[in-house]
Protein backbone atom coordinates (compact mmCIF):
# COMPACT_ATOMS: atom_id res chain seq x y z
CA UNK A 1 0.00 0.00 0.00
CA UNK A 2 2.76 2.31 1.04
CA UNK A 3 4.14 1.96 -2.96
CA UNK A 4 1.06 2.60 -4.07
CA UNK A 5 1.12 6.00 -2.37
CA UNK A 6 4.54 6.73 -3.67
CA UNK A 7 3.49 5.98 -6.77
CA UNK A 8 0.74 8.13 -6.95
CA UNK A 9 2.68 11.02 -5.70
CA UNK A 10 5.49 10.33 -8.53
CA UNK A 11 2.84 10.04 -11.72
CA UNK A 12 1.13 13.28 -9.95
CA UNK A 13 4.30 15.71 -10.24
CA UNK A 14 5.20 13.70 -13.58
CA UNK A 15 4.81 16.30 -16.19
CA UNK A 16 1.94 15.45 -18.30
CA UNK A 17 1.96 17.01 -21.78
CA UNK A 18 -0.94 19.65 -22.06
CA UNK A 19 -3.70 18.81 -23.35
CA UNK A 20 -5.93 21.02 -25.72
CA UNK A 21 -9.03 22.19 -24.11
CA UNK A 22 -12.23 20.49 -25.17
CA UNK A 23 -15.42 22.06 -26.06
CA UNK A 24 -18.07 20.94 -23.63
CA UNK A 25 -20.26 18.41 -25.98
CA UNK A 26 -24.18 19.77 -26.45
CA UNK A 27 -26.91 17.05 -27.57
CA UNK A 28 -28.59 18.01 -30.25
CA UNK A 29 -32.05 17.64 -28.19
CA UNK A 30 -30.43 20.05 -25.62
CA UNK A 31 -29.63 22.34 -27.90
CA UNK A 32 -33.16 22.40 -29.68
CA UNK A 33 -34.71 22.46 -26.23
CA UNK A 34 -33.15 25.56 -25.40
CA UNK A 35 -33.45 27.03 -28.79
CA UNK A 36 -37.47 26.39 -28.68
CA UNK A 37 -37.73 27.59 -24.81
CA UNK A 38 -36.06 30.93 -25.92
CA UNK A 39 -37.91 31.36 -29.18
CA UNK A 40 -41.79 30.80 -26.90
CA UNK A 41 -40.34 33.42 -24.26
CA UNK A 42 -39.53 36.03 -27.20
CA UNK A 43 -43.09 35.22 -28.61
CA UNK A 44 -44.48 35.39 -25.10
CA UNK A 45 -42.81 39.02 -25.06
CA UNK A 46 -43.70 40.16 -28.19
CA UNK A 47 -47.28 39.18 -27.86
CA UNK A 48 -47.89 41.03 -23.95
CA UNK A 49 -45.86 44.13 -25.79
CA UNK A 50 -47.89 44.10 -28.83
CA UNK A 51 -51.52 43.78 -26.38
CA UNK A 52 -49.57 46.48 -24.24
CA UNK A 53 -49.18 49.01 -26.90
CA UNK A 54 -53.17 48.26 -28.46
CA UNK A 55 -54.60 48.34 -24.83
CA UNK A 56 -52.77 51.92 -24.29
CA UNK A 57 -53.91 52.68 -27.65
CA UNK A 58 -58.12 52.22 -26.87
CA UNK A 59 -57.31 53.97 -23.72
CA UNK A 60 -56.09 57.07 -25.88
CA UNK A 61 -59.37 56.44 -27.91
CA UNK A 62 -61.75 56.05 -24.88
CA UNK A 63 -59.96 59.15 -23.34
CA UNK A 64 -60.72 61.53 -26.51
CA UNK A 65 -64.29 60.00 -26.87
CA UNK A 66 -65.40 60.47 -23.12
CA UNK A 67 -63.61 64.67 -23.70
CA UNK A 68 -65.57 64.70 -26.89
CA UNK A 69 -69.01 63.47 -24.92
CA UNK A 70 -68.25 66.01 -22.30
CA UNK A 71 -68.00 68.56 -24.49
CA UNK A 72 -71.21 67.47 -26.19
CA UNK A 73 -73.12 67.55 -23.13
CA UNK A 74 -71.80 71.11 -22.42
CA UNK A 75 -73.04 72.31 -25.79
CA UNK A 76 -76.47 70.89 -25.24
CA UNK A 77 -76.72 72.18 -21.91
CA UNK A 78 -75.99 75.81 -23.29
CA UNK A 79 -78.46 75.20 -26.28
CA UNK A 80 -81.14 73.63 -23.74
CA UNK A 81 -80.83 77.09 -22.02
CA UNK A 82 -80.68 79.03 -25.46
CA UNK A 83 -84.34 77.19 -26.37
CA UNK A 84 -85.72 77.80 -22.91
CA UNK A 85 -84.96 81.47 -22.65
CA UNK A 86 -86.36 81.41 -26.48
CA UNK A 87 -89.42 79.92 -25.47
CA UNK A 88 -90.12 81.97 -22.56
CA UNK A 89 -94.05 83.09 -22.14
CA UNK A 90 -92.42 86.80 -21.81
CA UNK A 91 -90.52 86.51 -25.49
CA UNK A 92 -93.16 84.65 -26.98
CA UNK A 93 -95.69 87.53 -26.02
CA UNK A 94 -93.54 90.06 -26.91
CA UNK A 95 -92.98 88.58 -30.64
CA UNK A 96 -96.51 88.04 -31.26
CA UNK A 97 -97.61 91.60 -30.52
CA UNK A 98 -94.70 92.59 -32.79
CA UNK A 99 -96.27 90.60 -35.55
CA UNK A 100 -100.09 91.70 -34.94
CA UNK A 101 -101.27 89.08 -32.80
CA UNK A 102 -102.82 89.66 -29.45
CA UNK A 103 -104.54 87.51 -26.26
CA UNK A 104 -108.16 86.91 -26.66
CA UNK A 105 -109.92 88.82 -23.59
CA UNK A 106 -111.88 86.75 -20.93
CA UNK A 107 -115.52 88.37 -21.78
CA UNK A 108 -115.14 87.06 -25.27
CA UNK A 109 -117.52 84.32 -25.63
CA UNK A 110 -116.54 83.22 -29.23
CA UNK A 111 -112.96 82.52 -30.07
CA UNK A 112 -111.30 85.00 -33.21
CA UNK A 113 -108.37 84.66 -35.86
CA UNK A 114 -107.03 87.58 -36.47
CA UNK A 115 -105.86 87.25 -39.98
CA UNK A 116 -103.73 90.63 -42.20
CA UNK A 117 -104.28 90.50 -45.33
CA UNK A 118 -102.27 91.35 -47.89
CA UNK A 119 -103.86 94.57 -48.73
CA UNK A 120 -103.28 95.41 -45.19
CA UNK A 121 -106.84 94.97 -44.02
CA UNK A 122 -107.94 93.09 -41.40
CA UNK A 123 -110.73 90.63 -41.25
CA UNK A 124 -112.49 88.72 -38.09
CA UNK A 125 -112.92 85.08 -39.52
CA UNK A 126 -115.15 83.10 -36.76
CA UNK A 127 -113.36 79.55 -35.66
CA UNK A 128 -116.05 76.82 -35.63
CA UNK A 129 -116.66 76.02 -31.82
CA UNK A 130 -116.75 72.59 -30.83
CA UNK A 131 -119.63 71.71 -28.85
CA UNK A 132 -119.65 69.04 -26.27
CA UNK A 133 -120.61 65.63 -27.44
CA UNK A 134 -123.01 63.39 -25.09
CA UNK A 135 -122.04 60.62 -23.91
CA UNK A 136 -124.31 57.85 -25.58
CA UNK A 137 -124.38 54.30 -23.65
CA UNK A 138 -122.26 51.47 -24.98
CA UNK A 139 -125.44 49.56 -25.78
CA UNK A 140 -126.13 52.29 -28.46
CA UNK A 141 -122.77 52.02 -29.60
CA UNK A 142 -122.77 48.20 -30.12
CA UNK A 143 -126.63 48.30 -31.89
CA UNK A 144 -125.08 51.05 -34.03
CA UNK A 145 -122.46 49.16 -35.01
CA UNK A 146 -124.82 46.18 -35.86
CA UNK A 147 -126.91 48.27 -38.00
CA UNK A 148 -124.13 49.70 -39.91
CA UNK A 149 -122.45 46.09 -39.99
CA UNK A 150 -126.02 45.07 -41.76
CA UNK A 151 -126.37 47.60 -44.10
CA UNK A 152 -122.68 46.84 -45.34
CA UNK A 153 -123.64 42.97 -45.56
CA UNK A 154 -126.91 44.18 -47.69
CA UNK A 155 -124.81 46.42 -49.98
CA UNK A 156 -123.57 44.72 -53.24
CA UNK A 157 -120.24 45.04 -54.34
CA UNK A 158 -121.03 47.54 -57.30
CA UNK A 159 -122.55 50.22 -55.05
CA UNK A 160 -119.57 50.21 -52.62
CA UNK A 161 -117.27 51.18 -55.71
CA UNK A 162 -119.90 53.90 -56.69
CA UNK A 163 -119.46 55.83 -53.62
Amino acid sequence: MGEERERQKLLFFYRRKPRRPRAPRVDPQTLIYFGVMLLLIGLAGWLYLNRASEVAAYAARIRALEEEKERLRQELVVLRARVAVEESLERTQKLGEELGYRLPRASEKQRYLWVVCPAGRTEVVEVAKEEPREQQPIGNVFQRWGEQFREWLATSPAEGRER
